[in-house]
């Protein structure tokens, strides 16, 4: 079966895309290790670097520590249950990428799946192992 090259670029454009937006939403929850070294990794980091820089008042600092606490919090559930609806996209796109292709191409498409989700699957053990260094579980 012959794809117009076109066809197929734009699906492994949106593919790519959504790889893209799944990876934003979990570096919104996720601590970012530039923004870790520059605030201390957490809220009690931004809570210091706010608290310098505005010369907070105690009373300040303290609700401005639940106030992001809270905000987390919702950032992780947000994330967690955006998760089971990415992976089927995700799973559904990949499905119809291979009803494009020829078994040959298909093949090799099974290949680089698997290569990214291998690679994805290394990153998150590393995250978790990094979290469970802290204590804390990743996200969370």
């Amino acid at each position: 079966m012959l794809i117009s090259r076109t066809r197929l670029i734009s699906v492994l454009l949106v593919s790519f895309l959504l790889g893209a937006v799944s990876t934003a939403v979990y570096d919104s929850v996720a601590l970012d290790s530039r923004a870790e070294k520059r605030r201390g990794h957490s809220s009690r980091g931004m809570v210091v670097e706010l608290s310098r820089e505005l010369d907070l008042a105690p009373e300040q600092k303290e609700r401005l520590g639940q106030i992001l606490e809270e905000s987390r919090e919702r950032i992780v559930a947000l994330s967690r249950s955006m998760k089971p609806k990415y992976r089927q996209i995700k799973l559904e796109t990949r499905e119809q990428i291979r009803a494009i292709l020829s078994a040959e191409q298909v093949e090799r498409f099974n290949e680089m799946t698997q290569k990214w989700d291998e690679q994805r699957r290394k990153r998150s053990d590393r995250r978790q192992e990094r979290h469970s260094r802290r204590g804390r579980e990743p996200g969370g």
